[in-house]
C-alpha cells in the first residue's frame, strides 16, 4: 500500500499561464499568498473558471489512473485536463463547498462508487463536498452540481486488509475521523461511512460537535485525538465494542480505548440511520449501499 501523501515537495509559485495536455490555455487569476496554497489556484479560460492543483509526481500519476477508472462518473470530481511537466491537474471550478452551504444534502452515491472499486477516501469532511448553486427570484437556493473532491489523497485497499499507518501517523482532519482512524489502525471503508455520517449530522444540526480548540487543548497538555475520541465514546458509546479492539489490534491503543470507554457516559442515539453509521465497531457499520436504501435518501 502506498503512503505517497506524506511525501514532501517544495512549494513554488504557479505559472501565470498553464497549457494543458489538451492544448487549452488556462490563465491564472487568483494566487494565494500562503506557501501551502501556492499549489492550488483559480484560473480562467474564456468565460469558464477552473482550479489548478500542483501535486507530487507519484500522486499525479495515481490521479490520472483514477481519472481513467472513473471516467464516466459525474459524482466524483475528476481532472478535466493536466500538465505533465508541472504535475498540475486541472479541475472544474465549483462555486462553493458544503461547509458554506449546510442546508443542502451531500451526494451519497459518490462514496458508494469509490467503495465499489475498493478505494477509500480517508478524509471525508464538509469542505471536500463541492457544490454549484444558483438563487432564483424568490431567493431560494438551487443546487446544480455536487461532487466529492480531494480524491488525489484517496488510497486503494489490498483486498479486505485494512490500512495500518506506521510510526503513529494518522490521516485526515481529526474532527471528522472515525474511532479507529483516531488510532491510525484498521482504517477501511467503514471509516469513510463514519466520517460521512458526521458530515450529515453537522448539516442537520448546524453544529460541529467534534470541533476542538487547539490552543486550549495545548494549554492543558491534551492532544486533539484524545479529546475527539473521548467525545466519540460520549456521543456514540460508552461501551467498547470487541470489534473495534479487533480492528485496531494494538495493545497500547487497546488500553487507551478501554480507559476512554470507562470514562464515557453514553448518550442514546435513537435515529436508526445515525445508529448504523456511527457504531464504534467498524465491522458493524452499514455500507454506503445499505445507507442508500433508507427512505430518507
Amino acid at each position: 500500500m502506498s503512503f505517497t501523501r506524506y511525501t514532501h515537495f517544495t512549494n513554488r509559485r504557479m505559472v501565470s499561464t498553464l497549457v494543458g495536455h489538451s492544448g487549452r490555455k488556462y490563465i491564472n487569476s487568483h494566487i494565494s499568498p500562503t506557501p501551502i496554497e501556492l499549489n492550488v489556484c483559480r484560473a480562467e479560460r474564456g468565460s469558464q473558471s477552473f482550479v489548478l492543483k500542483r501535486i507530487h509526481e507519484s500522486i499525479f500519476n495515481q490521479s490520472l489512473d483514477l481519472k481513467r477508472m472513473f471516467a464516466q462518473s459525474h459524482r466524483l470530481r475528476m481532472p478535466v485536463d493536466y500538465n505533465e511537466s508541472e504535475h498540475v491537474l486541472v479541475f472544474d471550478y465549483f462555486r462553493s463547498t458544503l461547509l458554506s452551504l449546510l442546508r443542502e444534502r451531500p451526494d451519497l452515491p459518490a462514496l458508494k462508487e469509490l467503495h465499489e472499486e475498493n478505494g477509500i477516501h480517508i478524509d471525508v469532511k464538509l469542505d471536500d463536498i463541492l457544490v454549484d448553486w444558483s438563487v432564483d427570484d424568490q431567493e431560494k437556493i438551487h443546487i446544480t452540481r455536487v461532487a466529492l473532491g480531494d480524491l488525489d489523497c484517496r488510497l486503494q485497499l489490498e483486498g479486505d486488509r485494512p490500512l495500518r499507518l506506521p510510526g503513529g501517523n494518522r490521516i485526515g482532519n481529526v474532527m471528522w475521523r472515525s474511532s479507529e482512524a483516531q488510532t491510525g489502525k484498521g482504517i477501511a471503508k467503514p471509516s469513510d461511512v463514519f466520517s460521512f455520517r458526521l458530515v450529515c449530522l453537522c448539516r442537520l444540526t448546524g453544529e460541529q460537535m467534534l470541533l476542538v480548540n487547539s490552543k486550549e487543548l495545548q494549554e492543558n497538555n491534551i492532544v486533539p485525538e484524545q479529546e475527539v475520541l473521548s467525545r466519540l465514546f460520549l456521543f456514540f458509546g460508552p461501551e467498547l465494542p470487541p470489534g473495534l479492539l479487533k480492528q485496531v489490534d494494538d495493545e497500547l491503543w487497546g488500553k487507551l480505548l478501554r480507559a476512554v470507554s470507562e470514562w464515557a457516559q453514553g448518550v442514546a442515539v435513537e435515529d436508526p440511520v445515525i445508529s448504523v453509521t456511527t457504531r464504534l465497531d467498524p465491522v458493524a457499520r452499514a455500507t454506503m449501499g445499505e445507507v442508500l436504501q433508507y427512505r430518507w435518501w
